[in-house]
């Protein structure tokens, strides 16, 4: 009985240490200067995929963009609406908005955005990953120990 229980006890332990945010490690550990985020972000290559497979967005319109001014002011263009829904689920809608923009320190020691705007609101999921530029944006799909996330790169600096 006592060898069962044991057992029982180390396959739990062994199930809890292996969920978690995959990403978790990457997410960046000191605050980013604005001058390293300001400009257009893109979906990456792999989110690009993503969006059309499993989410089934029309991308003919455009694809996803974020821009973050030097002002403090972020316009966002043809942005799937699964990275707001709590399970990730996709409506295959894409979403406009704009509104202001700040760094955020998502909990002790990472650092992501929060976009204020009439919208979406405050958004916690956005990380910022990678200890230093250039940096990537990840919005969080869905529960975050499920791993999956969009990543958008900047393409442009400035305004």
């Amino acid at each position: 009985m006592k060898r069962s229980f044991l057992l029982s006890v180390i396959l739990a332990s062994v199930m809890l240490v292996s969920c978690g945010n995959p990403y978790s490690s990457s997410y960046t550990r000191a605050k980013p200067r604005e001058a390293d985020l300001y400009g257009t972000w893109i979906p990456d290559t792999s989110t690009l995929k993503d969006l059309r497979d499993r989410g089934r967005y029309n991308l003919d319109k455009g694809i996803p963009k974020l821009v973050l001014q030097s002002n403090g002011q972020f316009e966002m263009t043809n942005m799937p609406d699964w990275w707001r829904d709590s399970f990730g689920r996709s409506n295959m809608r894409l979403e406009s908005d704009r509104g202001s923009w700040e760094i955020h320190e998502n909990g002790p020691g990472t650092w992501g955005l929060s976009l204020d705007s009439s919208k979406f609101g405050i958004n916690q999921m956005i990380f910022l990953r990678k200890q230093s530029p250039p940096y990537l944006i990840h919005f969080t799909i869905g529960d975050p120990d499920e791993g999956e996330a969009m990543v958008f790169v900047r393409t442009a600096n400035g305004d």
